[in-house]
């Protein structure tokens, strides 16, 4: 896995602060995105929160590995953002694991009233692949502040 150093001195405290070199691509995502909420009230893209996911860059909102592709999309209006889900897509069948399966990452702004949540955002992870895919990564759907059952 890599570690952005992009962004500005601020942003780049964010990394030395939240992130460790053995935190999965998952955590670290989330941690910056934690950060960035914090910092601007708002939902950064990849670039805007400093996370680099692993592999080679295809375009501004994807990347790939032998393995998997990641890529980012959001709902709203850039900057102000009420939604973004982080996907890996497997790129090929991987045991009983279908190829094209994923793991998501969705997160969403909540209001500030909302106590349960950490910082300004919410995580729900989950896995749409079934049983099959789940027993891969068995704690992915633990990830940030909010689960979801794995999708068959």
């Amino acid at each position: 896995m890599r570690h952005s150093s992009q962004g500005t001195s601020k942003e780049k405290g964010y990394l030395s602060f939240f992130c460790k070199k053995k935190d999965k691509p998952t955590t670290y995502y989330v941690k910056l995105a934690d950060a960035y909420a914090a910092e601007k009230e708002a939902i950064g893209t990849f670039q805007q929160i400093g996370y680099v996911p692993p592999g080679t860059k295809q375009d501004d909102n994807s990347y790939k590995t032998t393995t998997f592709g990641y890529s980012e999309t959001h709902a709203g209006s850039d900057g102000a953002y009420t939604n973004e889900v982080w996907t890996a897509t497997a790129q090929g069948k991987m045991n009983d694991c279908a190829s094209s399966s994923t793991w998501t990452v969705t997160t969403t702004l909540t209001s500030a009233e909302n106590t349960a949540t950490t910082g300004t955002l919410t995580h729900v992870a989950a896995v749409n692949g079934g049983d099959a895919c789940s027993v891969l990564t068995p704690s992915f759907t633990n990830i940030g502040n909010s689960a979801a059952a794995a999708n068959p």
